[in-house]
């Protein structure tokens, strides 16, 4: 989908309030509220308490992909559970944005996609000025390509952030790059 002005990104995003969400999850971080990383039983826990929850909760998203080794560790769990994953790849400096994306390429040769909902590639970026539109196109398209020359096309790729980012026009490079608001 490919928008040419602000007033066709509005009129796209007003019509999403009537859309009903496909997913249903939670975030859920890496880290244990004492700071330290969690380990496989951690995310059991996880997983399965989103299970039990009243309103059938079955998908998480992860806010990134190699810190706490979060995808070596989630992901088995994911399979195992039946929760699929939303997996967030961090851009804020380009070392850690390749090991998100060495993190997720691992997972995807060891585990495939099935539990793989979609990848968000930063997360307000736009909005707090990490970086420009440009930059982020940039880093989404090559998460982009990676997915394909994995076989992955169909996992979608966008970037979250708020809607104040997805109006302002000087942001139509990553409006146009991504696969999902």
């Amino acid at each position: 989908m490919h928008f040419h002005n602000l007033s066709q990104i509005c009129l796209f995003l007003s019509a999403v309030q009537f859309i009903r969400a496909y997913w249903k999850g939670f975030n859920l971080p890496a880290n244990l509220p004492d700071g330290s990383c969690k380990a496989q039983a951690d995310w059991i826990q996880d997983f399965n308490t989103l299970q039990v929850l009243p309103g059938f909760f079955c998908s998480a998203r992860l806010y990134a992909a190699s810190d706490c080794n979060t995808l070596a560790n989630a992901v088995p769990v994911a399979i195992a559970t039946g929760i699929t994953l939303l997996v967030g790849v961090w851009t804020e400096d380009d070392a850690h944005f390749e090991s998100e994306k060495t993190a997720l390429l691992a997972a995807i040769q060891e585990h495939g996609t099935d539990w793989l909902i979609a990848v968000s590639v930063g997360s307000e970026d736009l909005y707090r000025g990490d970086t420009d539109a440009f930059t982020l196109s940039k880093k989404i398209g090559d998460v982009k390509g990676m997915m394909c020359g994995l076989g992955a096309c169909d996992v979608g790729v966008g970037h979250v952030d708020t809607w104040t980012a997805w109006v302002d026009p000087k942001n139509f490079d990553v409006i146009r790059q991504v696969d999902w608001v």
